[in-house]
């Protein structure tokens, strides 16, 4: 803050409830209000708008004129004397805790009312209200760090600035637990004041079960100012989807998603770093707090439920229509003993993920044949290990968005020589909004639907390694939103020419496709793709076709353990390529000009023997070295150099002299 500039000043501090918003202003207000002509600070503004609004334009003045008391009879009249006493006084006024650009209409509606030199300073929760009100300085209280948060806690529980040493293990356990909210640190460290060891385990004990009343009603004040649909979607990420990425969570949530997840953000409820959702540890509590008190004796009553609560609400059968999320790892608890009437009561149920974190860990689940879900609201489905060869008879799929079943034991069902289901009945209309399909680890899935073609919203679809897979099915229209299709591992031989229907396709990845000799010709000509990923297939000499110059925005090429001797000299047309990776070829024998935009070269592990000829084209690396300055930055870690042989790497921006910064043979 600079007082002495000729303008008004207006200071925003926000944060989350009980991070010290007010105890910054207010000490701000002690250490500079006797620079200015006048002084205000009006607490709780939220709360007190609701009321009386003649009373704060009254201690306003009151404030600002230095004692004075002027009678006002309405609030029209108030506003009046306020602008004519902010214009000819330089102040400094605290609106303290506003959430909202209204609470301020009959104070100080802009800051134009102010003379020059003044300061106003708005504490709240809600940053958004700052940009409204046009502040300069915006400034986020942050969390407590670890050794601030031990003297805060120790000047509660102890009056000094350091645990006491019998309590040292404890006092550390509550200041993790408050992860550095002053208010927690405060009010846990006053109610343990004086109290014995027992009386600390025992509250430390319940604080894992329940938040402290009194930080869970100031956190909640946050909660209860939003609409309902930002209250359901702030519940969602706190339960389920904190630490997961925003595009993720928008796109399982719904198109109004990324709305509330600004709204979230901007009133501190949430953070967003890295196109990551985060929260404090404690305002996910309040959530979690908010879900117990929807039912606290019957879970099987609660919107939300996960871990232990799912799991014996599952095995209980004691689920009903309240539930919409449930999520459960599968490494915790033994899911045999599930039956029909599991799901039979959740027909509101949108969000169902019961997942194996440690996919390694070879777990085996039990479901009647009858099995059903009976729910059609569900947008997110997420199974490993399904244990069941298809989805339900009565699976309703009309909203479903992401269905991911990895490892599972999804295949074709037959009735004599008619497949009647494969995932889904052939009214494949009634999947119209999917989006994600992963099908990663079905090993017995021998086809994939005839009609996926008319899944119009997808966006990436992955059968890695689904080894049964041979055959990718006909695309008798545009597919113009799949951006990613992985058939790693699969027994694939061929792709149909009509994959050129994939005209949005960016990334193809066919690694490990043992059955798979040449490139699929109609590759080349998907003019979106920028990966392809041909690394360990068996390449044979011809598969390369010269017509793979098409591919005018590819950018990276994996060849990896090919078995062709040669490359058509066409691969030099290939204008945007800045990654090719040709190491273990081992038959190959020379390679032709590149492209001009290479960044990375990986040869290593040929084993030449035969040819004369050079077997790099050094003076085709000159064009690389003379664009290098002007290319984004290439990552070494696109190669996994690990032995002798050639690899390149030409960092942009990085050379000296014209030599490229890493050369090894």
């Amino acid at each position: 803050m600079n007082t002495k500039l000729n303008m008004v000043s207006v200071v925003g501090i926000y944060g989350i409830g009980g991070v010290g918003k007010t105890t910054i202003a207010k000490a701000i207000y002690n250490e500079t209000s006797d620079q200015y002509d006048g002084r205000s600070f009006l607490r709780n503004i939220r709360e007190r708008s609701k009321g009386d609004i003649l009373q704060l334009q009254q201690e306003l003045l009151h404030g600002i004129l230095r004692g004075k008391n002027f009678k006002i009879n309405n609030v029209d009249e108030g506003i009046s004397m306020i602008k004519r006493c902010l214009t000819s006084n330089r102040v400094l006024v605290i609106f303290d805790d506003v959430d909202e650009l209204k609470q301020l209409e009959y104070l100080a509606e802009e800051k134009d009312w102010f003379h020059a030199k003044s300061t106003i300073i708005i504490t709240t929760r809600d940053k958004h209200v700052l940009a409204q009100y046009g502040a300069d300085i915006p400034y986020e209280v942050s969390k407590l760090n670890k050794e601030e948060a031990t003297e805060l806690f120790s000047l509660w529980a102890f009056k000094q600035n350091r645990p006491q040493e019998v309590y040292k293990n404890l006092s550390y356990n509550i200041i993790d637990y408050a992860n550095g909210l002053p208010l927690a640190l405060k009010v846990i460290g006053a109610s343990l004041f004086g109290k014995k060891i027992s009386h600390w385990e025992s509250a430390l004990c319940k604080l894992k079960i329940i938040p402290h009343k009194e930080i869970h009603n100031v956190l909640r004040i946050s909660f209860d100012g939003l609409d309902d649909i930002d209250k359901g979607m702030f519940l969602d990420v706190a339960c389920f989807f904190k630490g997961d990425d925003k595009d993720f969570v928008s796109r399982i949530l719904g198109p109004h998603a990324e709305h509330v997840i600004t709204t979230l953000a901007d009133r501190c409820l949430i953070t967003i770093s890295k196109n990551m959702l985060d929260m404090h540890d404690l305002i996910q509590l309040m959530g979690w707090e908010v879900i117990r008190q929807e039912c606290p004796e019957d879970p099987g009553r609660r919107s939300r439920l996960w871990d232990s609560n799912a799991y014996h609400v599952l095995i209980g059968n004691t689920g009903t229509r309240a539930i919409e999320g449930l999520f459960l790892d599968r490494c915790k608890f033994n899911l045999s003993q599930l039956t029909t009437k599991s799901f039979k009561e959740m027909n509101r149920l949108r969000l169902l993920k019961i997942h194996n974190p440690r996919r390694k860990l070879f777990l085996e689940d039990h479901l009647p044949r009858d099995f059903e879900f009976s729910s059609y609201e569900l947008t997110y489905l997420h199974w490993d290990r399904y244990p069941l060869e298809s989805l339900p008879l009565n699976f309703h799929a009309k909203n479903l968005v992401e269905l991911l079943l990895r490892n599972s034991n999804i295949k074709q069902l037959w009735r004599g020589n008619k497949v009647l289901l494969l995932l889904f009945s052939y009214n494949f209309s009634s999947v119209p909004n999917l989006e994600i399909l992963t099908l990663e680890g079905c090993v017995n899935l021998e086809r994939l639907p005839r009609g996926i073609y008319k899944w119009k919203h997808l966006q990436t679809l992955s059968c890695n390694g689904c080894s049964k897979l041979e055959r990718f099915p006909e695309i008798k229209g545009n597919m113009r939103e799949l951006r990613v299709l992985d058939l790693s591992g699969t027994a694939i031989m061929d792709l149909p020419s009509s994959i050129t229907h994939l005209n949005g396709l960016q990334t193809l990845l066919l690694q490990e496709c043992a059955k798979l000799h040449k490139i699929p010709i109609h590759i080349c000509h998907l003019s979106s793709l920028e990966v392809l990923d041909l690394g360990h297939c068996n390449i044979m000499e011809g598969g390369i076709p010269s017509d793979i110059c098409h591919l005018s925005s590819l950018q990276k090429l994996n060849l990896e353990r090919g078995h062709f001797s040669s490359i058509p000299t066409t691969i030099n047309q290939l204008s945007r390529l800045e990654v090719l990776n040709l190491s273990h070829c081992s038959n190959l024998e020379q390679i032709p000009e590149l492209p001009s935009r290479l960044r990375l070269l990986d040869a290593h592990g040929s084993n030449r023997t035969s040819s004369r000829a050079p077997f790099l084209p050094l003076h085709s690396l000159v064009n690389c070295f003379s664009r290098v300055q002007d290319s984004k930055r290439t990552s070494f870690s696109d190669s996994f150099y690990h032995g002798k042989g050639t690899c390149i790497f030409l960092p942009g921006g990085h050379t000296r002299k014209g030599i490229c910064t890493w050369v090894r043979e």
